[in-house]
């Protein structure tokens, strides 16, 4: 089988938190580029999306319940087994808190270990058999926050190093199969997921900040020209260049401060 999947190829895409933000936007583009493939979408809440009628198969899950992703997965390796071609897996669901360690919810602390890390292990471990069956792409969607400790967002930023690093691993695993994979790694993106995670201060102030389509774009392009690591805009590039070549204690305060002063 190809080892080079081209953008052409997909005929199914299954996604995770199709329903807002990124995921939203990925999915809306899919459906439009892709007229004749079929999209999954997980999550608790149904994508409003508009066009691709009768491709579009929803399947309400709490990604943090295993039981619950267990059986949903179950439902999307059924639809797989119909339709032939490449697979397009994108675990995108994540959510993060803006507190001290200490001061956060210790539910909300291991909910979000299990919806950033666990759910997509889990979901590209039961899929990932198909995937090798069809050939495809998973892509896991990190954040410029995997490139250094994130303090004020402590765990979620080792969710996100976790998936930077398994995926770059993953991906060397499957060399030579008819899948690949590439870690996502967003900046600050105009969507819900900034005053969720409990941002007071106006993020545009003081950060480089992208819209969902910026993002989309670069995925796309990224998985055309088979990179496995894709950091949209070019100052995010630079920040994660810099943490990752540069003294992790001064990327550590940096973080804090930028992080830190986004409350006051």
């Amino acid at each position: 089988m190809p080892t080079d999947v081209n953008r052409q190829d997909f005929s199914t895409l299954v996604i995770t938190g199709g329903s807002s933000g990124i995921g939203q936007a990925i999915l809306e583009y899919f459906l439009q580029a892709f007229p004749n493939a079929q999209a999954i979408n997980l999550s608790r809440s149904e994508p409003s999306i508009q066009g691709g009628a009768g491709r579009l198969q929803h399947i309400p899950v709490d990604l943090t319940d295993a039981a619950a992703l267990e059986e949903a997965a179950g439902n999307v390796i059924d639809s797989l087994h119909k339709r032939p071609g490449h697979v397009l897996l994108v675990n995108n669901s994540g959510v993060g808190k803006h507190c001290r360690f200490q001061e956060c919810d210790h539910k909300s602390v291991l909910d979000t270990i299990d919806l950033n890390v666990r759910a997509s292990l889990h979901l590209t471990g039961r899929l990932l058999p198909s995937l090798l069956e069809h050939g495809g792409c998973i892509v896991n969607v990190a954040s410029t926050s995997a490139f250094q400790p994130t303090p004020w967002m402590a765990t979620y930023g080792a969710t996100k190093s976790f998936l930077l690093n398994w995926t770059l691993a993953l991906n060397e695993e499957l060399r030579g199969t008819s899948v690949r994979t590439l870690a996502l790694c967003p900046g600050a993106t105009d969507t819900e997921f900034i005053p969720k995670a409990g941002f007071t201060r106006p993020v545009r102030s003081f950060w480089a900040i992208s819209t969902t389509e910026d993002v989309v774009d670069a995925l796309f392009r990224g998985m055309e020209r088979d990179r496995p690591l894709i950091v949209p805009g070019g100052v995010n590039r630079m920040l994660a260049c810099a943490a990752t070549l540069g003294s992790k204690a001064l990327a550590t305060y940096v973080a804090g401060w930028l992080i830190g002063r986004s409350k006051t």
